[in-house]
């Protein structure tokens, strides 16, 4: 992997670990400026937080979905 793909890789993963600790609701304001600097801090870092809520969001559905919850 070069160093393109591996920064858009750990942007992903941030974005993803920010989602989490979004619906997780542990966000004080420290970390609510955290994330606003973290967002502030790449224009790629918005884009990706947006399709992880989106992923985040996908597979709630999925969750709830009971074609998915029969066995194979």
């Amino acid at each position: 992997m070069n160093s393109q793909g591996r920064e858009q890789q750990i942007i992903t993963e941030t974005a993803a670990e920010w989602v989490v600790r979004l619906h997780a609701g542990d966000l004080d304001a420290a970390a609510q400026a955290q994330l606003e600097q973290w967002l502030a801090a790449d224009e790629r870092h918005a884009p990706a937080l947006q399709f992880a809520k989106q992923t985040w969001a996908a597979l709630g559905s999925l969750a709830q979905d009971p074609e998915m919850a029969r066995p194979a």
